[in-house]
């Protein structure tokens, strides 16, 4: 016997979808770990490393393309100037804001000491290292202020939650990920409409009372390939990274069909984007007149990812997911991030659906009677890998309209299992 969302959801029909393949500008460089030490070898300033040197290599929670290959590279050249280095878990209140939850962020992303080839030493607790004028104490992670010098390593790419000119990368790592929640608290802790202007202040405090040696920042184009790599010296790291900030907003992946109805997101997580999934390519995201980018009608979040641990950052941003996903939800390694960051829309709950083809059915649903027929259906990987999705029948024409956009897959139904899932 039907209950009674069987009965609203069942005569849902589902309209059939194309894949398409989304071309992308973008260089990438051949061999990232050749480039990484062509980089260092032609940046590095004689004299800064000596013989049993401690140097603390800063890596936080998001996924970087080729991150193992690129720390293993970076260890191998310190070691060969006599250094000892060893990676500092910087990501703010992410990892649930314990030594544990990190070390498990950084194994998510393939990161141990073995396949580095240098120790990690995991520590929240922070020391007072400056004060800022208005009697802030500036924190940083004690197992770097212990080091002889501080590398920072970081992807530069844009925010998902505001825009300025220095955004994700070697400044955010200097503010927030080096001062672990006390950064974090203090950079969210007035909202958006600050956050670029604290953690500027409190960057410039770290980049003048630690030992940085140097800023290693990683740019990727659309496919989620090192399209660069950069080496600063201390110095250079708050005059460039603006300019390769804009440099890599450009290259961002997106969704080049708009006026979408329903957004079918497979997975989001915090190694996908800090919000889960990534406001500057969904929408929703507040421009510089604070007016909100436009988004899909509705969103379908059906799962997450396995290195997200349960953090389920994001999916308050989602209006529809399913019971499998709810079950994954881990409050614990959740809430921290929200409790620093003052953003508690996007951990809410959304309509929990028994399967994924009830939870599409239900967002198609939801839609303006008048789109209910003919919904226009795009469906996602994530919104980190855009250049393989799938669209509804009924955006093909405006598709083949654009020269960016081929056809990679024809019209078909949807593989749902005998469960209703499709995966």
């Amino acid at each position: 016997m039907m209950n009674a969302i069987e009965k609203i959801l069942n005569p849902i029909q589902l309209p059939t979808m194309a894949g398409i393949h989304q071309e992308f500008p973008g260089r990438a460089v051949g061999s990232p770990e050749e480039e990484l030490m062509k980089q260092l070898r032609v940046q590095w300033m004689e004299g800064q490393l000596h013989e049993g040197m401690s140097v603390a290599v800063t890596v936080g929670s998001r996924g970087i393309a080729n991150l193992v290959p690129l720390l293993r590279t970076l260890s191998a050249f310190l070691q060969s100037h006599g250094a000892e280095p060893y990676i500092v878990p910087s990501m703010g209140s992410h990892g649930g804001a314990s030594p544990e939850g990190q070390l498990a962020v950084l194994k998510g992303l393939g990161i141990t000491p073995d396949t580095v080839n240098m120790p990690i030493h995991a520590c929240v607790e922070g020391c007072r290292v400056d004060t800022l004028p208005d009697g802030t104490p500036v924190m940083a992670d004690q197992e770097a202020v212990a080091a002889d010098a501080v590398i920072l390593f970081n992807r530069i790419k844009a925010h998902t939650a505001f825009h300025g000119p220095y955004e994700s990368g070697l400044m955010k790592m200097a503010a927030v990920g080096l001062g672990n929640c006390y950064g974090a608290d203090y950079v969210h802790g007035n909202g958006d409409g600050s956050i670029g202007q604290r953690m500027e202040q409190l960057a410039r405090a770290v980049l003048g009372k630690l030992p940085i040696l140097c800023g290693i920042g990683v740019m990727e184009n659309a496919r989620e390939e090192t399209a660069a790599i950069h080496v600063l010296p201390k110095a250079e790291i708050p005059i460039r990274e603006p300019h390769l900030l804009r440099q890599a907003r450009e290259m961002m992946p997106a969704l080049y069909l708009k006026d979408i109805d329903v957004l079918v997101i497979d997975r989001i997580g915090k190694d996908i984007s800090g919000g889960g999934m990534d406001p500057n390519v969904v929408g929703g995201f507040k421009d510089g007149d604070g007016r909100l980018t436009p988004r899909p009608r509705l969103i379908t979040v059906l799962d997450l990812t396995e290195a997200t641990e349960g953090a389920a950052f994001g999916l308050g941003m989602a209006d529809t997911t399913t019971v499998s996903v709810m079950k994954k939800y881990n409050p614990l390694a959740t809430y921290p991030n929200c409790l620093m960051t003052g953003t508690p829309h996007l951990i809410k709950i959304p309509m929990a659906l028994a399967d994924h083809r009830q939870a599409i059915q239900a967002a198609v649903q939801m839609l303006p009677s008048g789109r209910r027929q003919s919904p226009r259906i795009v469906r996602i990987q994530d919104t980190l890998h855009l250049q393989e999705i799938h669209i509804s029948s009924n955006m093909l024409d405006e598709a083949l309209s654009d020269g960016r956009i081929t056809v990679s897959e024809p019209l078909a139904g949807w593989p749902f299992n005998t469960d209703g899932n499709l995966f």
